[in-house]
């Protein structure tokens, strides 16, 4: 297991390493527009359309490397109230519950890709792209955060059978 991990972990930095290329990306556009703007008196409008669609990719492809290294919320008010062994349990309650969300959002944002993929819906706006370019990494990375949850959730429960 020991191998996997390391190799899931490089493959979730390398996910993590894409966002943030993708928030420097719209950085650098978003000040490109202003400068353009102020300077020359030149708007490029696909420019913003396209810092809209980079906002959905470095959001999933950021999610699960915050997942793997404990960076989501956490209900601290609840969680600092209760034993260290109490905490073990609720938190695999808590992966339980999320795993079958992931499962429910999967699916449900699986149909819906196949659909506009089926259909070739096209996207509102100045350049009216495909819409399933765009949402392909809403499915693919529901997934991968559904794999940390079940890693997580194993190991959680490897850890509390290893205690007893």
């Amino acid at each position: 297991m020991g191998k996997i991990n390391r190799v899931w972990g490089k493959f979730i930095t390398i996910q993590m390493i894409i966002g943030t290329a993708l928030i420097l990306f719209d950085v650098v556009i978003v000040n490109f527009s202003i400068f353009a703007r102020y300077v020359f008196n030149y708007t490029q409008v696909e420019l913003f359309e396209i810092t809209e669609y980079t906002l959905l990719w470095m959001t999933f492809l950021g999610t699960t490397w915050l997942l793997k290294n404990k960076g989501h919320v956490t209900v601290e008010l609840i969680v600092s109230r209760v034993s260290p062994k109490r905490r073990e349990k609720l938190m695999l309650i808590v992966n339980g519950i999320s795993a079958l969300l992931m499962v429910i959002l999967f699916i449900f944002s699986l149909k819906v890709f196949i659909y506009d993929f089926k259909t070739n819906y096209r996207l509102a706006g100045v350049l009216r792209p495909p819409k399933w370019p765009i949402e392909i990494i809403i499915p693919i990375g529901i997934f991968f955060m559904l794999l940390e949850i079940v890693r997580q959730l194993y190991e959680g429960i490897a850890e509390i059978k290893l205690k007893k």
